[in-house]
Order: C-alpha cells, then structure tokens, then sequence
C-alpha cells in the first residue's frame, strides 16, 4: 500500500514509516570491494612458521625418558621491529635504529655438528663465552634459522611466538639477571662451606682428635643447594642469520665489463663518424714530411752526445 507525498508522488509506507528514502540507482548493481591489508606491525602478514618432529620409544616411555624432538623455524624479522620511531628533530626525519641483543643461541653459536649430535666441548663453550663478552649480536631486518633439540626450548619458543622482540629480549635479560643472582648465592654458600670446614679442622687439630662423623656443625653440613631456576639450553639451540642473497654472477661480469663496453662504443662512433679514417691519413702525411725524421736525428744526436760524455761524476 502506498501513498502520496506533498508533490503528489507516490511513497511506499514501509520506506515512508522506516525514514528511509528511495534507493540510489547504483546501489542496485553489483559491487566490487577492495580490502588493502595493512602494513607494518599490523599486518596480518606470517613473519615465522616452525616445524616440529617428536618421538618416543617404548623402553624410552617405560622408563620416563624425555621424547627425542627436533625444531626447527624460519623468523622474518621487518624493519618496524627493528627501529624505534622518534620525533623529528634537527631535520632528522629516519627512524632510530633499535639495538636489541640476540638470545644466547645467537651470542655463541655453536657448529652445527654438536648440536645435532650432542653437546659443546669445554673449549668450545669457553671459546664461545669469550666470543660472547667482546662482540654482542643484536637483531636485524632479514631472515633468521632457529634449530633446537630440546623440549623445553621447543615450548618456550612456541610461548615467544606471542611476543615481540622487545619483549622476548626483556625475557632472556630476566633469565639472566635470575641466572646470575643464583650463581652468586652458589659461590657464597660454597665459600661459606668451606670456611666452616676449615674451622671445624683446626679445632679437631687442636683438640688432637678428629671430629666425630655424627657431629653436625650448621656451619659445616651444607644445605640444599637452590635448583638452577631456568634451565641452561644454550647448547642445544641454534639461532643463525640468513646471508642476504647474492648479486648475479651476470651483473658483476656486466661492472667488470662496463669500461670495456664503453671504449668499444667510443670506438665505434669514431670509426662510423670517420675521425679514425681522418687520424690515419694526417699520420700518413705527416710521415711523409721531413719533422719525423727531424724528430729522429736529434734524439739520436743527444744520445750520441750523452754517451760520450759518460756517466755524471760523483762529487759526494
């Protein structure tokens, strides 16, 4: 049912009751929309996929050993994560570049052959270690390799993968804060157990007995030693940064080759013009005048006069 409005046309009651007024003629047709994804720290891009294989043994589930696992993960690392947006000063309009330090498996790296076959020798980590204190490697924009034999590691990645660079790289400073603090309370109580060893000797010596094996001195029997609060999986991880790619073999041969290239096209026009066809004929005429052999006389005559004269003296 429909009814008019004050010009006299018609008006459908539904539109009329819903405010809403006559459809636009283009809505009518078809439309095609076009969804740009965004960019930068936005995006919906994957910057890391991760493959990880796991098995176990029979004899290995019976007797509650830890699965055998492999890892491995490809990380693309954008130049947002990377540089720390600043306001623009003194003209200054490009992005500061963040300096976030790699975990431990991208500080000392061991070869690939330990870590697939088994742990680091003491020399290698003590190499490692030192290598470590003087050159510190911090991320960058480009592709990176994770390998890992470790469970654990596996499921700390997996927890990583929810957070940022600058989260992960306050993660590894915590661990190594929490690290540091219990190898110190280590070193301490060891100290302290061996000042009261050394204690409770002297008294044994001075009292010309040694002390009873069922004497128990506080100072002297050790405590439980505090467990490791994370665990050390430096050696059983890899992180490694992928070369760029390569420039093609045909574009160094083209540099090598670009003066080569240039005096052959130099010597092309000139022949084409007719200037090397020009510089010819004025050397023909000019051989056929007196000056070359002018030229050649007197060269000849001062090397004639310098050889008789001989050698300069020595006045030294």
């Amino acid at each position: 049912m429909s009814s008019q409005d004050r010009s006299g046309k018609p008006v459908d009651d539904a539109n009329a009751a819903s405010g809403r007024s006559n459809p636009l003629v283009w809505n009518q047709f078809p439309s095609i929309k076009i969804i740009r994804q965004a960019k930068g720290k936005y995006s919906p891009q994957a910057d890391e996929r991760c493959i990880t294989y796991c098995s176990q043994s029979v004899r290995g589930r019976l007797e509650q050993r830890e699965p055998w696992c492999r890892t491995f993960c490809l990380r693309r690392v954008f130049a947002h994560e990377v540089q720390r947006a600043i306001a623009a000063h003194d003209g200054q309009k490009n992005p500061a570049q963040a300096r976030y330090p790699l975990p431990p498996e991208g500080q000392n790296i061991p070869s690939l052959t330990h870590v697939l076959i088994g742990e680091s020798p003491e020399s290698q980590q003590e190499a490692d270690t030192h290598q470590q204190q003087e050159d510190v490697r911090y991320w960058e924009e480009g592709y990176y390799v994770w390998f890992s034999k470790s469970r654990w590691a596996t499921q700390e990645k997996l927890d990583l993968m929810m957070t940022s660079i600058e989260r992960q790289a306050q993660w590894d400073k915590y661990k190594r804060d929490r690290t540091e603090a219990w190898q110190q309370q280590q070193q301490q109580q060891q100290v302290r157990n061996d000042s009261g060893r050394a204690e409770q000797s002297s008294k044994g010596d001075a009292r010309g007995a040694e002390p009873s094996k069922g004497s128990s001195d506080p100072r002297v029997s050790a405590p439980a030693l505090a467990r490791r609060p994370f665990p050390d999986m430096t050696g059983q991880s890899i992180l490694l940064a992928v070369p760029p790619p390569f420039p093609s073999i045909w574009e160094q041969i083209d540099n090598l080759l670009a003066p080569t290239h240039k005096v052959l096209a130099l010597t092309q026009e000139t022949i084409q013009s007719g200037d090397q066809l020009k510089f010819a004929h004025r050397i023909w005429e000019k051989a056929l005048t007196k000056e070359p052999f002018v030229l050649a006389h007197n060269v000849c005559t001062r090397m004639w006069d310098k050889w008789k004269k001989g050698p300069p003296e020595d006045n030294a």
